[in-house]
């Protein structure tokens, strides 16, 4: 698992406020890319799935939390939170391929 909190600055602005889903969504690419290298398993992202819960503020706290859930040979499975004073605000899901020794 890892863990991390950060603070998105208005470059990173959307609709007014907010973080734009675009960085949201590569954010959360990198944490899953993360916990599989942390893991030591993973490789090329294969699938990215993206759930917009809620707004995500502009110069606000997030924290973030990402855990692979399961590997199946060379599919490693992953998932990622955001959270805004303890409130889900956006998860992801994320199968990663590992790359082929052929």
């Amino acid at each position: 698992e890892v863990r991390g909190d950060c603070t998105f600055r208005d470059h990173f602005n959307g609709p007014p406020g907010c973080v734009h889903g675009g960085v949201i969504a590569a954010v959360m690419d990198d944490i899953l890319g993360t916990v599989c290298v942390v893991n030591q398993v993973g490789g090329f992202t294969g699938t990215l799935t993206v759930r917009y819960r809620k707004p995500t503020p502009l110069q606000e706290r997030i924290e973030l939390r990402g855990w692979v859930s399961d590997t199946d040979g060379r599919k490693t499975f992953a998932s990622a939170t955001f959270h805004h004073k303890g409130e889900l605000i956006a998860e992801a899901n994320g199968v990663f391929i590992g790359r082929s020794l052929a």
